[in-house]
C-alpha cells in the first residue's frame, strides 16, 4: 500500500478488503453487503457466481462468506480496482476458485455461454450526465453510468438458462429497472425494500431476476436498519 488504499475488515474481521482510501475511489458500503445477503437467500441456492462491475470484490467475497461458492468470476473494467480485487482474492485464499477479468461487462458477456449459476451487480445508480459528479475519476465511474449494459450482460448470461440474477438499485428508478430488464429477457421474481431506519423513507430495492416471465413475484418483508449481515462470526 502507498497511502492510496486501505485494508478494512468486515463481518467482524472474517473478511478483509483492500480498497481505495477515502478520496481515492469508490469504497465498499452497506449496499454491497445487503446485496450479498439478499443473493444468499436465492432458491434454489447457487454455488457458481459471476459479479459484474465487481470493484474490489466486495459482493462476491461477502456472498462467498455467507454461502460458499465453488467458482467465482469477477468482471471489472477499471484496472486499479481489478488489481485490488486480485489482491483480495489472494488474501482470502480463493485463487484456486476465482478468476478476475478486466473487461467491460456487456462486451465480455457477448462472448460467454448461457450460465446456470448466479449473476450479481451493484451497478452505477446515476445516469452519466445527471447528478453531482465525483472529483476522483474511479469513484465517479462507479457512481455514474448506464444501467443497460449490466442488464444486457445479465440477459445474455441467464435469459436462456436456469440461472438467476440479483442486483440493487434506487427505489426511485425501480420502474425503469424492471422495464429495461424485460427488454433483455429478464423478469422479477423476488423483491425487498431497504430503509436505513424506521424514520426514513425506503431508498433501495434488492431485486432477483430470472428468464421466466410466468414466475410469480415474491415481495419480502422490508429490511430496516441497523443492519446485521449473515455470515458474521458473531451470528
Amino acid at each position: 500500500m502507498d497511502g492510496s488504499t486501505t485494508i478494512d475488515g468486515f463481518f467482524d474481521g472474517a473478511l478483509w478488503l483492500e480498497q481505495p482510501a477515502p478520496g481515492f475511489g469508490y469504497r465498499a458500503n452497506e449496499d454491497s453487503l445487503l446485496l450479498a445477503s439478499f443473493a444468499s437467500r436465492c432458491r434454489p441456492a447457487k454455488t457458481t457466481l459471476i459479479d459484474l462491475g465487481a470493484g474490489v470484490g466486495t459482493v462476491a467475497l461477502a456472498l462467498h462468506l455467507i454461502h460458499p461458492q465453488t467458482q467465482l468470476t469477477l468482471v471489472e473494467q477499471q484496472p486499479f480496482l481489478a488489481d485490488l480485487a486480485r489482491n483480495n482474492i489472494v488474501r482470502a485464499r480463493l485463487e484456486h476458485v476465482t478468476n478476475v477479468v478486466q473487461a467491460e461487462v456487456a462486451l465480455w458477456s457477448d462472448d460467454q455461454p448461457a450460465f446456470d449459476g448466479m449473476v450479481v451487480a451493484n451497478p452505477p445508480y446515476t445516469p452519466p450526465h445527471s447528478g453531482r459528479r465525483a472529483i476522483e475519476p474511479s469513484r465517479d465511474a462507479a457512481r455514474h453510468g448506464e444501467l443497460t449494459p449490466f442488464l444486457h450482460a445479465m440477459g445474455r448470461l441467464i435469459a436462456s438458462s436456469q440461472g438467476t440474477a440479483c442486483l440493487c438499485y434506487p427505489v426511485s428508478d425501480l420502474l425503469n429497472l424492471i422495464t429495461t430488464a424485460s427488454r433483455n429477457g429478464l423478469y422479477p421474481v423476488r423483491l425487498a425494500f431497504v430503509q436505513r431506519n424506521q424514520r426514513q423513507d425506503t431508498r433501495l430495492a434488492l431485486l432477483e431476476l430470472r428468464g421466466r416471465p410466468n414466475t410469480p413475484l415474491v415481495v419480502e418483508p422490508p429490511i430496516v436498519g441497523p443492519f446485521s449481515f449473515p455470515g458474521s462470526p458473531n451470528e
